[in-house]
């Protein structure tokens, strides 16, 4: 199955300066641009799903102290987000079995602002493995990692995770015991 996804969001945040106070020229009841757009294309199969997604974050930025001495002010700030994935069952391309095993792998790279040389990294790759139809465990590693001279201080560790799922993907009616045992449930 194929998915291509623009989206957009419009969006505006309040002002640190909005009620005013002691020393401000006033307050400032205009909202500052926080816009988010993107698109995200993906190919979905049980045994391989790949997806790729490039995004990008448009805001504005006050600064100054709304005062005659340090006056309000703002800049327009654009961040962009690139990131791929896959989720691979390597065993499902030799075999007509459902395999319990999948391989993860994740990379996301960001800038908080285009027109500055940093970025940041992130990185994932595990695997999982389903317990059951109902519960799936995963061993992983993740890393944030700093490039072109950002600040971020680089991070790595390893998780492990259960995921239950409580409920079928159909819709059921919880029926009680009772009316189970002598068959009066739908």
């Amino acid at each position: 199955t194929l998915a291509i996804s623009p989206w957009y969001y419009k969006g505006w945040s309040v002002s640190a300066f909005a009620a005013g106070g002691a020393g401000q020229v006033g307050p400032v009841t205009a909202g500052l641009q926080k816009d988010r757009r993107g698109i995200f294309a993906g190919v979905r199969d049980r045994r391989f799903t790949i997806g790729a997604e490039y995004s990008q974050r448009v805001e504005e930025i006050e600064g100054g102290d709304n005062t005659l001495v340090s006056p309000r002010t703002v800049a327009d700030r654009t961040g962009t987000l690139t990131s791929a994935f896959a989720i691979a069952r390597p065993l499902e391309f030799f075999s007509s079995q459902d395999s319990r095993l999948a391989l993860v792998a994740r990379v996301d790279r960001f800038a908080l602002a285009d027109d500055a040389d940093a970025r940041n990294q992130f990185v994932v790759a595990g695997a999982t493995w389903d317990l059951n139809s109902r519960v799936t465990i995963a061993l992983d590693y993740q890393a944030l990692t700093a490039h072109d001279g950002s600040a971020m201080i680089p991070t790595r560790s390893w998780y492990l995770h259960w995921v239950p799922s409580f409920w079928s993907s159909s819709t059921q009616r919880m029926v009680p015991q009772d009316e189970r045992m002598n068959g009066s449930g739908s």
